[in-house]
Formats: structure tokens, C-alpha cells, sequence
């Protein structure tokens, strides 16, 4: 579920295993970092300290009190703690690689480039296949206006495994920036033909087809888009954002909300406040 991105989902099952394992620390060390993660500061402490008069594995106990540390955005003691916690669990390359993740965010609040790309350096040195980090990494480049270097890392993690529609689309991103129009929509279309159904990479493709071509073009990957993935809110959304992109020729958006009566309520509301 977290895989997916559905953290409710992930909270639900964490809930249920703990009806029947209710001091498991493998369930409430995973509970309470979600809980934090979602600001739920009163169920996320009172856990904690559940955990640590339980004599929870104290590098546990650490790493959750660095995580509420970043909750409250106190930066410069997060960064201590969890440089403190790495320098003791070298040992655990998984822990050390979401050590480094966490620590780069941390720089990232502080506005401290170098120090962002030596934490994420470290994982790849140890793991060249780790997407999150060349993600990231490719992020920062791009932030940097460091092009090439993103493009590369980009490049770097979709060779080392399935990479978020985002950062396909960061990477397309990257691609125009430099007026490489013709190359993000390739990059693009080439993911949209492995992953039809998903409607923010059409979206993507739409807006950079949109950007090279123009508004007529771009309608016209909408339509593509809308009879691979189905009409849900993301494209009319798009097909909205296209519309406004057109400042001489006036579109009703009012017919994007019909026949919606069958969707979700959370898709209708999503597509009712984007309009």
C-alpha cells in the first residue's frame, strides 16, 4: 500500500495487525512513522512512549524521535539525531540508506545544497540501483539548474527500476527547459505506452505537446488519453488547463463536471475545486 502511495490503506493495516499483536514493535514503530508523517502528534507521542517504556530496540526509539524532531520542523536538532543514529548503525545499509533520504530532506529545508548531495551520494555509492536517491539527486540538479546532471540521474533510475510518473515528468520538465521539446515528448509518450492508465503521465504529455505544438495538439493527446485511462477527474482537469492556455478563445468548463453522479465523492470534489 505505501508502495502505491495509499497511506490510509497502510494505517488500516498496520491497525488491524495490531488487534492481534498489540505491543508488536515490527507494527508500532511503522504505526507511529506514518503518524507523524501525517501530523497526528497526540496518537504518534502517546505511542512513543509506549514504545520506549516497552524497551522498544533503542535505534527505534532514536529514529522516531528524529522523525518527530522533523514534524516540528526543527531542523538543526533533526540533523543531529540522525547523523548520531547513523553513525551508529553503519552495519544496516537499509537504515543507513533512509538515514541519508531523511537527512537530505532535512539540508533541503535549510537550504544547504552540498550538503543535500553528499547525503545522497552516500547511497548511491553504496547502492547505484536506489531510485529514491537518484531521484532526488536529479531533483536537486534540477532545482540547481545543473540540466545535464539531472537528465543523467533521471536516465540512472529508470535503469535501476519502476520510477513515479513524477519523476518522469520532472525529467520531461528538465527536457524543455532546455528546448528539447521534441525529446520530452518522446520520453513521455514512451512511458505512456507502458503505462496507459496513468493519467498525470497523459497529463504530462499533454501540457509538453501542448507547450511544442500548441493547444489543438495538446486536446488531442486528451483524447488518446481519455480512451486509454477512461474519463476520470485527472483529465478533465488537464483538458481544463489546456483550455486556460488559450486567452483569445473562450471554453466552457462547465460541461467537464457532467455526468459525474457515479464517480467517487472524493473525484468529485478533487474535480469540482480544480474547476
Amino acid at each position: 500500500d505505501l508502495m502505491r502511495g495509499n497511506v490510509p490503506a497502510a494505517l488500516a493495516a498496520l491497525e488491524e495487525g495490531l488487534k492481534y499483536s498489540p505491543d508488536g514493535f515490527d507494527l508500532l514503530v511503522p504505526l507511529t512513522d506514518l503518524l507523524v508523517q501525517q501530523g497526528d502528534a497526540a496518537r504518534s507521542n502517546e505511542i512513543l512512549e509506549r514504545l520506549k517504556a516497552r524497551k522498544a530496540p533503542e535505534s527505534q526509539v532514536k529514529y522516531l524521535q528524529a522523525r518527530v524532531l522533523m514534524r516540528d520542523k526543527k531542523w538543526p536538532e533533526a540533523i543531529a539525531a540522525l547523523e548520531a543514529l547513523r553513525s551508529d548503525t553503519l552495519k544496516l545499509p537499509a537504515l543507513e540508506a533512509q538515514l541519508n533520504l531523511l537527512l537530505a530532506l532535512c539540508f533541503e529545508k535549510i537550504a544547504e545544497p552540498d550538503a543535500q548531495e553528499k547525503a545522497l551520494k552516500r547511497i548511491t555509492s553504496a547502492d547505484p540501483n536506489n531510485v529514491n536517491a537518484r531521484v532526488a539527486l536529479a531533483t536537486l540538479y534540477q532545482n540547481l539548474g545543473r540540466f545535464d546532471d539531472a537528465i543523467r540521474e533521471f536516465e540512472a533510475a529508470a535503469g535501476s527500476g519502476p520510477v513515479a510518473s513524477d519523476a518522469i515528468s520532472r525529467k520531461a520538465d528538465v527536457l524543455a527547459a532546455q528546448d528539447r521539446h521534441a525529446d520530452a515528448i518522446r520520453v513521455l509518450r514512451t512511458e505512456t505506452a507502458r503505462r496507459p492508465g496513468d493519467t498525470r503521465l497523459w497529463a504530462a504529455l499533454a501540457n509538453a505537446t501542448s507547450t511544442a505544438l500548441g493547444v489543438a495538439a495538446g486536446l488531442i493527446v486528451m483524447d488518446e488519453a481519455q480512451a486509454a485511462a477512461g474519463d476520470g477527474a485527472e483529465i478533465r482537469l488537464a483538458r481544463a488547463s489546456l483550455y486556460a492556455r488559450e486567452p483569445g478563445r473562450l471554453r466552457p468548463v462547465a460541461p467537464l463536471a457532467d455526468a459525474i453522479d457515479t464517480w467517487a465523492e472524493a473525484d468529485q470534489l478533487r474535480l469540482l475545486f480544480g474547476l
